[in-house]
């Protein structure tokens, strides 16, 4: 899962990776595995890795480059997880170039985490940074061995919440945030809400407002709160109703667009 920026510094954006591992046996040995570039790693009491002047690679057309030693990643599990091993080591890089792709050998750094026990979950927090990282944070809001996963994310002033769901549609309680949907976040940068994203549903609600209320399934539909404007972005179906308390415009795809209120609600004409 890649949450993008909506503009401006790479600070803004960060990857999850969600790995959930079921089975008929409750013990099971399993390692999940990350190669970096061999570079300073430092590990925190929080069972966190800070990787600073990591090598981003760009494999178009020159094979690959370095961004500099500003730039860095915070990896962050998200359950209480031990680093079981540190390594250096040679790993295989699969790289492409003009005419085909190749393998190569380069000096890496390896770290694993081990866990014994099924259901499980590896759910990492991927987070680069250019500078100073700032504070981050990722917290679970569900048990582990839950199938469905939902987690709160802090950067500096930012916090998002974020759901995904595995099973089929059907009202979900993610401690504080409601939905039918597959996936959602919704952005909070001091104390309003800034972003809201559906994806495949027509409910969500959080912490008892209704952010979003629709009488067909929405394919993905986003929602930008800025000063008194509200961008709608997506698949926007009519008589949805979206929570609007202080919205003076509405603009729906980039087209501004007449709306009905109703107490803290709209619906675009």
């Amino acid at each position: 899962l890649f949450i993008k920026p909506i503009q401006g510094s790479i600070n803004d954006s960060y990857f999850i990776v969600c790995d959930y591992l079921s089975g008929k046996e409750g013990r099971a040995k399993i390692q999940w595995l990350l190669h970096t570039a061999k570079e300073k790693t430092e590990i925190d009491t929080k069972k966190r890795l800070i990787l600073k002047g990591a090598s981003l690679r760009n494999t178009y057309k020159s094979g690959s480059t370095k961004a500099g030693g500003d730039v860095g990643l915070v990896v962050i599990p998200a359950y209480p997880t031990t680093i079981s091993k540190v390594d250096n080591r040679k790993c295989y890089m699969s790289l492409v170039n003009q005419v085909g792709g190749f393998f190569a050998t380069e000096d890496a750094k390896q770290i694993s985490y081990i866990k014994e026990t099924l259901p499980n979950q590896f759910s990492v927090l991927l987070y680069p940074y250019k500078g100073k990282s700032g504070k981050i944070n990722f917290e679970p809001l569900l048990k582990e061995e839950d199938s469905h996963k939902a987690f709160k994310v802090v950067i500096d002033d930012l916090e998002d919440y974020i759901f995904l769901s595995q099973k089929k549609p059907s009202i979900h309680d993610y401690k504080g945030i409601k939905s039918d949907g597959r996936c959602g976040l919704i952005r909070i940068r001091k104390g309003e809400i800034e972003r809201v994203v559906l994806i495949e549903g027509k409910r969500l609600s959080f912490n008892g407002k209704e952010l979003i209320k629709a009488e067909k399934r929405i394919s993905g539909i986003e929602l930008l709160y800025k000063g008194g404007k509200l961008m709608v972005n997506g698949d926007y179906i009519p008589k949805t109703e979206i929570y609007a308390p202080e919205i003076g415009e509405l603009f729906v795809n980039g087209k501004k667009k007449g709306f009905k209120k109703y107490r803290d609600y709209i619906k675009a004409r």
